[in-house]
């Protein structure tokens, strides 16, 4: 069982990096015409959004923060360029006018790293310390090495105290913080949040995050019950937005400036931060 489990994370994994380079240079088709994949392979092929076509598995990519719209338009030149049928199938989603926060999570996970930047999805930021931030997501680089399971893993596990209202679906903005750090680096999306005691969350998410038991114990003081934040597809920008322009951009926005805890994001804010990140990609 447990190495049908690391065949099956690492057939994940593989397929992620296709995609990852795909996105890296700006190809926004994918296309696997290996017709002996097997069946792990094309399980995780279809877990990553990719499609089954007589010519091969499809997935697309794009590595942007766009309107719905935008989004649209692109989709509908793929399906021409590759002679396919028009949106309105699994391949080609119909993106609605407006996506509901759910259908937003969906379109995003099946054409990652994408963000519809108009999406009713809430989005909130949150500071996470460089210790912590270093082996969950890599970033900052340090000497020593990450641990192995989440390297390879397409989902992670952040804890904190119980006293935030953060709920999937909705998007999180990593905000990095410390004596060296003010910068936003990351996005994620958070498809849970749990409260529960400590003993509780560290059992079940265990190998998803970097805190320790005492850690977890620590974040649940003073009333006994910490939160697990959920999150998956998480999306590191190349160029972090810095403290001094997140700042310049909460006093245009008219929001209060506060990264000290979880925060949400008013709809504007938010998508002017989503564009700027993914922009810094280009």
């Amino acid at each position: 069982m447990e190495a049908q489990a690391l065949e099956g994370t690492i057939a994940a994994q593989l397929v992620n990096l296709v995609r990852e380079s795909a996105g890296k240079s700006d190809v926004n088709v994918i296309r696997v015409t290996d017709q002996h994949c097997g069946p792990t392979l094309g399980q995780a092929l279809t877990d990553d959004g990719f499609v089954a076509t007589d010519s091969g598995w499809i997935g697309i990519t794009i590595r942007r923060a766009l309107r719905t719209r935008e989004v649209a338009e692109i989709v509908a030149r793929s399906a021409s360029a590759l002679g396919l049928n028009p949106p309105g199938d699994d391949l080609w989603p119909v993106l609605p006018e407006i996506p509901s926060a759910e259908q937003a999570r969906a379109i995003e996970h099946k054409l990652r790293p994408l963000r519809l930047a108009d999406a009713e999805i809430p989005t909130f930021i949150v500071p996470i310390k460089p210790k912590y931030s270093s082996d969950l997501f890599g970033y900052p680089s340090h000497l020593f090495e990450r641990p192995h399971q989440l390297g390879i893993s397409m989902e992670h596990v952040y804890y904190r105290a119980a006293n935030g209202n953060e709920q999937g679906p909705a998007r999180i903005l990593w905000y990095l913080s410390g004596e060296k750090f003010s910068e936003v680096f990351a996005c994620s999306t958070l498809i849970e949040a749990v409260d529960a005691q400590p003993k509780t969350l560290y059992r079940r998410f265990r190998r998803l995050g970097v805190y320790s038991y005492a850690d977890v114990a620590e974040a649940a003081e003073p009333t006994g019950m910490a939160r697990a934040l959920h999150v998956i597809d998480t999306h590191q920008f190349r160029r972090p937005i810095s403290g001094r322009v997140l700042r310049a951009l909460y006093q245009e926005h008219r929001q209060s400036f506060s990264v000290q805890w979880p925060t949400l994001l008013q709809p504007p804010l938010a998508a002017d931060l989503l564009m700027r990140g993914y922009d810094g990609d280009r």
